[in-house]
């Protein structure tokens, strides 16, 4: 998201600040046959300027909570980005702050075939037996 649209005039220098608080909470824990993992992602940015203009910055956080971590997890971060417009000309910026979380869950319980109950058998062996029985009253007849 955009936050700010400014004009940094030659000569001058801009900072921004931005604290960034996550939690991250899972409804199970880990196990052979099911885990979830979390991710809290953000970052900021002057838009069209490469990261390699400002590069004593701050300006991107991640964390997860892993398969073997508990079932929460908290923790903040402040980033920040300082441009120094050290050119003769006017710096048209734009500062964007972007906010992601990801949720993962995979079910490893292994896949099982359907096995007939025993009554299934003997009603597919009765309704052999008749129609064996009927083809031999045809060939009789």
């Amino acid at each position: 998201m955009m936050i700010e649209e400014f004009v940094l005039s030659p000569g001058t220098q801009v900072k921004f600040f931005a604290d960034v608080n996550a939690s991250v909470a899972r409804s199970i824990k880990s196990t052979e046959l099911m885990a979830e993992s979390s991710k809290v992602m953000a970052s900021m940015g002057f838009d069209g300027l490469l990261s390699s203009w400002y590069p004593n910055s701050s300006t991107e956080f991640k964390f997860s909570i892993s398969d073997d971590s508990g079932l929460s997890y908290s923790t903040s971060e402040r980033l920040w980005i300082m441009f120094d417009n050290t050119a003769a000309t006017a710096y048209n910026l734009k500062l964007s702050i972007g906010l992601w979380s990801e949720v993962n869950a995979l079910d490893n319980t292994p896949a099982t075939s359907p096995v007939p109950e025993p009554a299934t058998y003997g009603m597919m062996l009765a309704g052999l037996a008749l129609v064996a029985g009927m083809a031999r009253r045809k060939r009789a007849g």
